[in-house]
């Protein structure tokens, strides 16, 4: 049983109830009427209604669908005239027009409604059909006029702009389309907007007159006035298909349609010739034609400058009758005369232009010198101030002004233009200058990456060093092939990118993939002996080997060079205290002037030049050749000068005592043998340091150079005798210091093994200074050497066929090619043996430079143009290898320069701007090369576009 407490009226129905319905119906019937009221006149509304380009396909669509309907029915559809089809629009109660008029909420419904009048009786059935549609009351017709407001009746409603179209039924989406047609002319309207902000080049973007808005601007006028109507007229035969369709009658079983035609566009004259209608203009959005000229100076008269012209049946007569109107001559006339205005305002404009850009581009011209002038010598820029015939104005406006001084043209600028206050462009602000600066550093990089690009193979190496600011800084140096000879360039300072191998690895990467130079060409990697840079698993070659295992590690000669004499300096006690006492030495002098004045007489004696003590470095061992060159050459003056400070009683007790001590010493042996031993040591090893830090070096070559300082070095272990001799002559003392001192006999108890020894077992002070002091030196720098060039041997054997290739026998030649081609798969190919064989006879019969390398000589025979086709895996191979990275001296110069930059008084310097600098400073030679012409252009024209009426 249901409950009795429930509502029956809510138990679910099968049908609805008749109060139901006519409830349902009232609502339905009101809500249509409240939309009717607020909806415009139909009449009113199609008299301003624009047509589109789809009314045209949508007609003949629904047309075809009709006539799946009755004959009678469409013939009668088809020959309506004007009071006719007002009646026909308004007597459709067949059943399938009643359907068709209450199913008005699909597209294919809605559209055939719009149809069902032809253009003859579209004016007659506006009222008529607007009156059917508000006869719709019943429940069929009060859903379809409710329906009409939804998505897809907007849509239908839309295309009611069709000039045969009949709207009746559809003034319920009337506002809908009202809304449209004011979207379409808000488009148009920004369109026009858009392109008078953005200048005239947005202005080609509209090329479809139907699009164009109500009223142009002047640039939009005078834009495709000078334009032409050459991409307006859209007159070939595919684009003439999207024009508006005339229906006409039937004839003869046959509909006769028309469509807008090609020969529209032509004008035959009466003596047979045509000439072309320019001023016409078909709109494929609309489907209709515009006269272009009037559409632009007389807008809205007629349809041929409103809303476009689709009367193909009469197409050709008013095509005639308004190209000899007045309307359209005057057109004509009008957009003439202001053509030719335009055109000498503009030809005027242009001249002003022309002569301002050249006046800029001479004031350029000098600024772009003098920044040259003092980036290459690495000069500071501004001052304290910018004014002119200010003394703290800095290098920059100091330097203008002197060539002011013999410039006329440069006078005149600093008088009209200098110090004109905010707003006024000079030139010569701090601004312009860094931005020039920017772009002319940028400019010499870009040159240096396209050559490494053209090279192809390259080397690189870094280091790192902090600044005045105390800002660790990455230097990045590059070795490439440039022409015929290798070139080691730097290219940027990076700021912190931390210690550890992988984090300089990836600031590295990060650098050439941003300038698009591949990893995969590099082929070394050059690097000081660091454990963060050379550590075989978490140093930085590690990590580069990871990207390309053909990156080969060299470690810097030069720094290995130190670090043997560093080991050396530390062998022997001796060695240790010889050092220490020329530091101390230099320290006594130039701890007083008076001292020093003392110094600097007595060696000024001789007549001849003299050097000074020198105080020594940790890192750059030259240093230390020059103290003992100092010390050895003015050996006598020195110790005379110590000798006086002693003897004076003018000095303090402290002081005297001080310079006994140092005089005493320099009377011995010991001191006297060891500043003529190192002093020829550290010479031979400051020669090689220096021929080493030569940046065309190659890598054969550097290792000759160790292994010949090497022999030298174990030479010298014969000479003992030799230095002895010398070290007499130079301090006058003819035994050791140890001969002096007082000799400890040794206890019988303590020692008792040594009692009773005889005196042959007895080393002598002369042969244990050669023991102890003389052969340590010589064994340390020996096994070091060793040890330094044995880090290179795979590399020098991997390519050292190319140094012996005139003394190599075919067989040996074939084995290190088939080695290189299992290293270099990718580079070289199977012919390499052969090109090597070959190229060896052609070496031998040419003329080779004597001062240079055996391999650089051969790599400028193969870059001659008969040869380099002939041999270019031998051309591959001598490139690969001459961009091999000897040393990173390339990145200490770079030290250099940044430190003489980025100076005390110049500490606040931005990171951008100190790579700059020191990039147009080091790269000199590149600066000079490059026309900066396009900079100048740049400016010259922006200041130009400034034109003052």
């Amino acid at each position: 049983m249901s409950d009795r407490n429930t509502d029956r009226h809510k138990t679910p129905r099968a049908y609805e109830s008749g109060a139901q319905k006519r409830k349902k119906a009232a609502e339905k019937t009101k809500k249509g009427k409240n939309i009717l009221e607020h909806t415009q006149k139909l009449s009113s509304y199609f008299k301003r209604l624009k047509p589109t380009a789809s009314t045209s396909e949508v007609s003949q669509n629904t047309l075809t669908e009709l006539e799946g309907q009755t004959n009678e029915e469409a013939d009668a559809a088809c020959d309506l005239t004007t009071d006719e089809a007002a009646d026909a629009a308004c007597d459709l109660t067949t059943d399938e027009a009643a359907d068709a008029a209450c199913d008005l909420t699909t597209d294919e419904a809605a559209d055939a409604a719009c149809d069902l009048t032809t253009n003859e009786g579209a004016d007659a059935a506006y009222d008529e059909a607007a009156d059917a549609a508000c006869d719709l009351t019943d429940d069929e017709g009060a859903d379809a006029a409710c329906d009409l407001t939804t998505g897809e009746a907007a849509d239908t409603a839309r295309d009611l702009t069709a000039e045969g179209g009949a709207e009746a039924g559809l003034e319920v989406a009337a506002m809908t389309e009202a809304d449209s047609a004011d979207d379409e002319m808000a488009k148009a309207k920004e369109v026009h907007d858009v392109g008078r902000s953005k200048g005239i080049s947005s202005f080609q973007q509209c090329n479809d007159v139907g699009l164009w808005p109500k009223k142009c601007c002047s640039e939009f006028i005078y834009f495709w006035a000078t334009e032409g109507s050459k991409r307006l007229q859209h007159c070939t035969f595919k684009q003439l298909q999207k024009s508006v369709t005339q229906r006409c009658k039937k004839r003869e079983n046959r509909s006769m349609d028309r469509k807008c035609s090609k020969q529209l566009f032509i004008r035959k004259k009466r003596n047979g010739e045509s000439v072309n209608r320019s001023w016409l203009c078909f709109s494929p959005s609309q489907g209709k034609v515009y006269c272009y000229v009037c559409k632009l100076i007389t807008p809205q008269k007629e349809n041929l400058s409103g809303e476009g012209f689709s009367d193909w049946k009469h197409a050709h007569v008013r095509m005639a009758e308004h190209e000899i109107s007045k309307s359209h001559l005057n057109s004509v006339t009008v957009l003439g005369k202001r053509v030719s205005e335009k055109q000498s305002i503009s030809a005027h404009l242009l001249r002003h232009s022309e002569d301002a850009r050249a006046y800029w581009r001479h004031v350029l011209m000098r600024v772009v010198c003098t920044i040259k002038f003092l980036a290459e010598r690495g000069l500071a820029f501004r001052g304290e101030n910018e004014l002119l015939n200010s003394p703290r104005n800095g290098n920059f406006m100091g330097i203008m002004e002197l060539i002011a001084e013999f410039d006329p043209f440069l006078s005149s600028h600093l008088k009209g233009h200098a110090q004109k206050g905010r707003g006024k462009t000079n030139y010569l602000s701090s601004t312009i200058v860094e931005e020039i600066i920017k772009l002319m550093g940028q400019r010499v990089q870009q040159t240096i990456i396209d050559r490494i690009k053209q090279s192809k193979y390259y080397s690189v190496s870094v280091d790192s060093t902090p600044d005045e600011a105390n800002i660790d800084q990455l230097t990045i140096v590059i070795r490439y092939i440039e022409g015929s000879t290798p070139k080691e360039r730097f290219l940027t300072f990076l700021p912190n990118c931390g210690h550890t191998g992988s984090a300089i690895a990836n600031g590295l990467l990060t650098f050439l993939e941003q300038h698009k130079v591949e990893i995969r060409d590099c082929r070394g990697q050059a690097y000081d002996n660091a454990a963060n840079m050379c550590g075989k698993y978490k140093g930085m070659q590690a990590f580069i080997k990871e990207k390309n295992k053909l990156a080969e590690l060299i470690p810097c000669c030069g720094h290995s060079l130190n670090l043997v004499v560093k080991a050396a300096a530390n062998a022997c006690p001796k060695a240790v205290h010889f050092f220490q006492f020329v530091q101390q030495l230099y320290v006594f002098f130039t701890a007083s002037t008076h001292r020093y004045q003392i110094l600097k007489t007595h060696l000024s004696q001789s007549g001849a030049k003299y050097s000074v003590p020198k105080p020594l470095s940790e890192t750059r061992w030259a240093c230390r050749a020059d103290a003992t060159k100092a010390l050895v050459h003015g050996y006598h003056k020195i110790k005379d000068a110590l000798d006086k400070i002693g003897c004076s009683t003018d000095e303090k007790d402290i002081v005297k005592n001080e310079a006994n001590s140092l005089s005493k010493q320099m009377s011995s042996l010991d001191i006297a043998f060891l500043s003529i031993f190192w002093n020829e040591i550290l010479n031979r090893f400051d020669a090689t340091s220096k021929a080493l830090q030569h940046p065309k070096l190659l890598l054969t070559t550097a290792i000759h150079l160790l292994q010949s300082l090497e022999d030298f070095v174990v030479s010298r272990r014969e000479l003992f005798v030799e230095y002895e001799e010398k070290a007499k002559n130079l301090c006058g003392a003819e035994g050791y210091s140890e001969e002096s001192s007082r000799r400890h006999c040794s206890s019988v108890r303590l020692n008792p093994l040594d009692y009773g020894k005889t005196p042959a077992s007895q080393l002598s002070p002369g042969e244990k200074f050669r023991i102890g002091s003389f052969l340590p030196v010589i064994d340390r720098i020996s096994s070091s050497l060793s040890d330094r060039i044995s880090a290179y041997q795979v590399i020098v054997k991997r390519f050292g066929i190319l140094s012996e290739l005139l003394i190599a026998s075919p067989l040996q030649i074939s084995s290190a090619a088939q080695d290189l081609l299992a290293i270099y798969e990718e580079d070289l190919d199977s012919s390499l043996g052969n090109e090597l064989q070959q190229f060896a006879h052609l070496v031998k019969h040419a003329k080779l430079d004597e001062n240079l390398p055996i391999e650089q000589c051969m790599y400028e025979l193969v870059q001659k143009d008969p040869f380099k086709s002939t041999f270019p895996n031998v051309e591959i191979l001598l490139r690969m290898y001459m961009v091999l990275m000897v040393t990173n001296c390339s990145g200490e110069r770079s030290f250099s320069k940044m430190k003489l930059i980025k100076n005390r008084l110049r500490s606040t310097m931005g990171q951008e701007r100190l790579s700059n600098l020191c990039l147009l400073s080091i790269e000199h030679d590149i600066l000079r090369e490059l026309d900066f012409k396009d900079i100048i252009e740049t400016f010259a024209a922006t200041k130009a576009r400034k034109v003052h009426l």
